[in-house]
C-alpha cells in the first residue's frame, strides 16, 4: 500500500508540473543607427508560444539616449503598460487573454529614443 500511495503522488505531481509549467520565450533588443532625433528599437521574441502575459525589465545607458514612448508590436495586440519614469530602465508589463503564439522573430514591443 506504501509503494501505491507513492507511486500515485509522482504521478500527481507530474501531472500538476506540466500544467503549471511556464515556457519562457526569448527577446532580443534590435540595434539602430541614426544621426535623427528619433530612433525605434523592436524588441522581437522567439518560443513565443501560449503566452498571456509578460514582464519585462530594460536598462540602457541614459546619457545616450532617454526612452519615450513603448509600443506593441502589430501582432502582439493586448494591454500594454510601461513605466519610463527612472532614467536607464524601462519596465514593461503586457498582458492577454486567451495566450498569443507568434511566429519566431515577431516584433514584440517597439520603444522609442
Amino acid at each position: 500500500m506504501k509503494n501505491l500511495s507513492v507511486w500515485l503522488w509522482a504521478i500527481f505531481y507530474v501531472i500538476y508540473a506540466s500544467c503549471h509549467a511556464q515556457n519562457a520565450p526569448v527577446s532580443t533588443a534590435g540595434s539602430v543607427a541614426t544621426f535623427g532625433a528619433i530612433a525605434t528599437i523592436p524588441i522581437t521574441a522567439t518560443n513565443f508560444t501560449n503566452i498571456g502575459s509578460c514582464s519585462l525589465k530594460l536598462t540602457y545607458n541614459p546619457s545616450i539616449a532617454t526612452a519615450t514612448l513603448v509600443t506593441t508590436g502589430t501582432l502582439l495586440g493586448g494591454t500594454l503598460n510601461s513605466n519610463l519614469t527612472v532614467p536607464g530602465e524601462i519596465i514593461l508589463g503586457w498582458f492577454t487573454s486567451p495566450g498569443k503564439t507568434l511566429p519566431d522573430n515577431t516584433i514584440i514591443f517597439n520603444i522609442q529614443f
